[in-house]
């Protein structure tokens, strides 16, 4: 009986460790590495600007539906709508070149504030956030389009995108107003 129970627990012991020991001899991830499903020839800039570009893109198509949902005004639902179709066409067209997207999450920090908010608040903000996060996807999408370090596909990619974004942009512009921060000010109106 002993000697069954030393087999036993020699096995055991043989059979956690093995997994620890083949480990050691495994080469480690690189960090710069495609991500599962990625495309292989895609550079470590390419990369990167699917990364951002991704989050950008939930990040909009996310808002875009909280919009449609809390806007007060028809023309913000209208923009969100035509945003979402943008967006989604974006997301594909990304995948086309690029591969499945990266496993990146939509930016909490935009869309915590439009979460609380309906109405006329809602419409202010999400106009404000919008004007923010076009301006810096357009940045993203021209830098990227004529760097050399990325490869041709992304770069045609960044190029195609870029008159949407851009007409995003001034959209968001237009309803934010001429003074979008306006909305966001805590100082209280004097009265004399």
């Amino acid at each position: 009986m002993n000697a069954r129970v030393l087999t036993l627990a020699c096995a055991i012991a043989a059979a956690c460790t093995a997994p620890a020991v083949l480990a050691q001899d495994a080469p480690a991830a690189r960090a710069d590495a495609p991500a599962a499903g990625a495309r292989a020839d895609l550079t470590a800039a390419d990369r990167d600007f699917v990364m951002k570009a991704t989050r950008s893109n939930k990040t909009e198509i996310a808002a875009s539906e909280l919009a449609l949902d809390s806007a007060q005004s028809d023309e913000v639902r209208q923009f969100a709508q035509k945003m979402l179709t943008d967006h989604r066409k974006l997301g594909e067209d990304m995948k086309k070149v690029a591969g499945p997207p990266p496993a990146v999450e939509a930016d909490t920090r935009v869309l915590a504030p439009l979460r609380e908010l309906e109405g006329d608040a809602f419409d202010t903000t999400f106009a404000d956030s919008m004007v923010e996060e076009h301006e810096k996807a357009v940045a993203l999408f021209q830098k990227t389009a004529g760097d050399d370090a990325h490869s041709q596909g992304i770069r045609d990619l960044a190029r195609k995108a870029l008159p949407t974004l851009q007409q995003h942009e001034r959209h968001a512009k237009d309803l934010a107003g001429s003074e979008p921060s306006q909305a966001h000010r805590t100082e209280p109106t004097r009265t004399n």
